[in-house]
Protein backbone atom coordinates (compact mmCIF):
# COMPACT_ATOMS: atom_id res chain seq x y z
CA UNK A 1 0.00 0.00 0.00
CA UNK A 2 2.84 2.21 1.08
CA UNK A 3 4.27 1.75 -2.33
CA UNK A 4 1.14 2.26 -4.49
CA UNK A 5 0.65 5.69 -2.56
CA UNK A 6 3.67 6.61 -3.46
CA UNK A 7 3.19 5.46 -7.27
CA UNK A 8 0.08 7.41 -7.08
CA UNK A 9 1.95 10.58 -6.06
CA UNK A 10 1.85 11.17 -2.10
CA UNK A 11 4.44 13.19 -0.96
CA UNK A 12 4.79 12.45 2.65
CA UNK A 13 3.72 8.97 4.49
CA UNK A 14 3.23 8.53 7.78
CA UNK A 15 4.34 5.45 9.89
CA UNK A 16 1.88 4.32 13.10
CA UNK A 17 1.94 1.43 13.56
CA UNK A 18 0.49 -0.54 16.84
CA UNK A 19 0.33 -3.77 18.62
CA UNK A 20 3.77 -5.27 18.12
CA UNK A 21 7.10 -6.01 19.31
CA UNK A 22 9.50 -3.15 19.11
CA UNK A 23 11.86 -5.11 16.56
CA UNK A 24 8.83 -5.48 14.39
CA UNK A 25 7.78 -1.61 14.30
CA UNK A 26 11.51 -1.25 13.84
CA UNK A 27 11.64 -3.97 10.80
CA UNK A 28 8.71 -2.14 9.17
CA UNK A 29 9.51 1.02 9.81
CA UNK A 30 12.82 0.23 7.69
CA UNK A 31 11.79 -1.34 5.04
CA UNK A 32 9.33 2.18 4.44
CA UNK A 33 11.96 4.51 5.24
CA UNK A 34 13.60 2.86 2.19
CA UNK A 35 10.94 3.27 -0.26
CA UNK A 36 10.45 6.96 1.04
CA UNK A 37 14.10 7.94 0.77
CA UNK A 38 14.43 6.22 -2.69
CA UNK A 39 11.29 7.91 -3.86
CA UNK A 40 12.12 11.34 -2.44
CA UNK A 41 9.23 11.19 -0.17
CA UNK A 42 9.11 12.48 3.24
CA UNK A 43 8.37 9.79 5.60
CA UNK A 44 6.70 11.28 9.31
CA UNK A 45 6.73 8.71 12.54
CA UNK A 46 4.09 8.67 14.62
CA UNK A 47 4.73 9.33 18.30
CA UNK A 48 8.14 7.15 18.75
CA UNK A 49 10.71 9.35 19.22
CA UNK A 50 13.09 6.21 19.31
CA UNK A 51 12.01 5.02 16.17
CA UNK A 52 12.07 8.46 14.51
CA UNK A 53 15.85 8.67 15.36
CA UNK A 54 16.85 5.24 14.73
CA UNK A 55 15.67 5.21 11.39
CA UNK A 56 16.57 9.15 10.13
CA UNK A 57 12.70 10.21 9.83
CA UNK A 58 12.47 13.22 7.85
CA UNK A 59 10.17 14.20 10.77
CA UNK A 60 8.03 13.15 14.34
CA UNK A 61 4.52 13.51 15.19
CA UNK A 62 3.51 13.67 19.02
CA UNK A 63 0.09 13.99 20.26
CA UNK A 64 -0.86 15.13 23.79
CA UNK A 65 -0.34 12.05 25.39
CA UNK A 66 3.25 11.57 23.62
CA UNK A 67 6.65 12.43 24.84
CA UNK A 68 6.90 16.27 25.51
CA UNK A 69 7.97 18.56 22.88
CA UNK A 70 10.67 20.13 24.65
CA UNK A 71 12.48 16.91 25.14
CA UNK A 72 11.75 15.38 20.99
CA UNK A 73 13.28 18.90 20.12
CA UNK A 74 16.43 18.40 22.15
CA UNK A 75 17.09 14.80 20.99
CA UNK A 76 16.16 15.20 17.22
CA UNK A 77 18.65 16.76 14.92
CA UNK A 78 17.56 20.28 13.99
CA UNK A 79 16.41 19.21 10.22
CA UNK A 80 13.87 16.61 11.74
CA UNK A 81 10.38 18.48 11.44
CA UNK A 82 8.12 17.96 14.37
CA UNK A 83 4.10 17.93 14.21
CA UNK A 84 1.78 18.10 17.14
CA UNK A 85 -1.87 16.87 16.93
CA UNK A 86 -4.03 19.29 18.46
CA UNK A 87 -7.42 17.30 19.78
CA UNK A 88 -9.28 20.23 20.38
CA UNK A 89 -8.82 23.84 19.65
CA UNK A 90 -8.46 25.26 23.12
CA UNK A 91 -4.83 22.78 23.16
CA UNK A 92 -3.07 25.42 20.92
CA UNK A 93 -3.06 28.09 23.18
CA UNK A 94 -0.38 26.17 25.29
CA UNK A 95 1.53 24.97 22.14
CA UNK A 96 2.01 29.40 21.14
CA UNK A 97 5.88 30.15 21.31
CA UNK A 98 6.95 26.32 21.06
CA UNK A 99 9.54 25.73 17.80
CA UNK A 100 6.61 23.42 16.29
CA UNK A 101 6.93 23.06 12.40
CA UNK A 102 3.28 22.38 12.11
CA UNK A 103 -0.33 21.01 13.84
CA UNK A 104 -2.03 17.91 13.00
CA UNK A 105 -5.62 19.28 13.49
CA UNK A 106 -8.79 17.27 14.11
CA UNK A 107 -10.71 15.00 13.79
CA UNK A 108 -12.45 17.32 11.32
CA UNK A 109 -15.19 14.81 10.66
CA UNK A 110 -16.92 11.67 12.26
CA UNK A 111 -14.00 9.22 11.69
CA UNK A 112 -14.01 5.32 11.76
CA UNK A 113 -10.54 4.85 12.26
CA UNK A 114 -10.97 7.31 15.14
CA UNK A 115 -13.66 5.94 16.55
CA UNK A 116 -13.23 7.35 20.30
CA UNK A 117 -12.67 11.13 18.82
CA UNK A 118 -15.87 12.96 20.55
CA UNK A 119 -14.25 16.23 19.73
CA UNK A 120 -15.11 16.62 15.97
CA UNK A 121 -13.27 20.11 14.96
CA UNK A 122 -15.17 20.68 11.60
CA UNK A 123 -14.68 23.64 9.48
CA UNK A 124 -15.19 26.95 11.23
CA UNK A 125 -12.29 25.51 13.74
CA UNK A 126 -10.15 25.08 11.20
CA UNK A 127 -10.75 29.00 10.04
CA UNK A 128 -10.51 29.81 13.51
CA UNK A 129 -7.13 28.34 14.29
CA UNK A 130 -6.17 29.56 10.84
CA UNK A 131 -6.32 33.15 11.58
CA UNK A 132 -3.98 32.56 14.93
CA UNK A 133 -1.39 30.79 13.25
CA UNK A 134 0.84 31.10 10.19
CA UNK A 135 2.11 27.40 10.77
CA UNK A 136 1.05 24.65 8.69
CA UNK A 137 -1.96 22.78 9.64
CA UNK A 138 -2.27 19.69 8.28
CA UNK A 139 -5.98 18.77 9.35
CA UNK A 140 -6.98 14.51 9.99
CA UNK A 141 -9.97 12.79 10.52
CA UNK A 142 -12.76 11.85 8.10
CA UNK A 143 -11.14 13.27 5.16
CA UNK A 144 -12.58 12.40 1.76
CA UNK A 145 -12.12 12.66 -1.98
CA UNK A 146 -15.88 14.61 -1.42
CA UNK A 147 -14.94 16.53 1.25
CA UNK A 148 -11.62 17.80 1.33
CA UNK A 149 -11.97 20.72 -0.80
CA UNK A 150 -13.93 22.03 1.93
CA UNK A 151 -11.18 21.27 4.57
CA UNK A 152 -8.83 23.44 2.31
CA UNK A 153 -10.88 25.97 1.28
CA UNK A 154 -11.01 26.59 5.72
CA UNK A 155 -7.48 26.90 5.82
CA UNK A 156 -5.46 23.56 6.09
CA UNK A 157 -2.69 23.24 4.31
CA UNK A 158 -2.53 19.97 3.71
CA UNK A 159 -4.66 16.50 4.90
CA UNK A 160 -3.82 13.35 6.22
CA UNK A 161 -6.03 10.54 5.08
CA UNK A 162 -6.03 6.79 6.06
CA UNK A 163 -9.57 5.78 5.83
CA UNK A 164 -10.52 6.83 2.31
CA UNK A 165 -7.55 5.11 0.74
CA UNK A 166 -7.63 1.95 3.13
CA UNK A 167 -11.35 1.46 1.87
CA UNK A 168 -10.67 2.52 -1.66
CA UNK A 169 -11.06 -0.13 -4.80
CA UNK A 170 -8.86 2.02 -6.65
CA UNK A 171 -6.17 3.99 -4.58
CA UNK A 172 -3.81 5.57 -7.39
CA UNK A 173 -7.35 7.47 -8.60
CA UNK A 174 -8.37 7.85 -4.55
CA UNK A 175 -4.90 9.51 -3.90
CA UNK A 176 -5.00 11.50 -7.78
CA UNK A 177 -8.51 12.87 -6.50
CA UNK A 178 -7.20 14.27 -3.08
CA UNK A 179 -4.04 15.66 -4.57
CA UNK A 180 -6.44 17.52 -6.74
CA UNK A 181 -8.62 19.24 -4.79
CA UNK A 182 -5.08 19.99 -2.19
CA UNK A 183 -3.60 22.21 -4.90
Amino acid sequence: MVAESIEAGCKAIQFSWGNCTDLTLYSTAEKIRKLTADNDVSMIVNNRLDVALAIDADALHIGQRDVPFNIARKMLPRRVAIGLTLDRPDQYSSAVGEDIDYFGIGPIFKTVTKADADNLWGLDEIKRLRAMTDKPLVAIGGITTSNVSSVMDAGADGVAVIGDIYRSDNIARTISGLLCATK
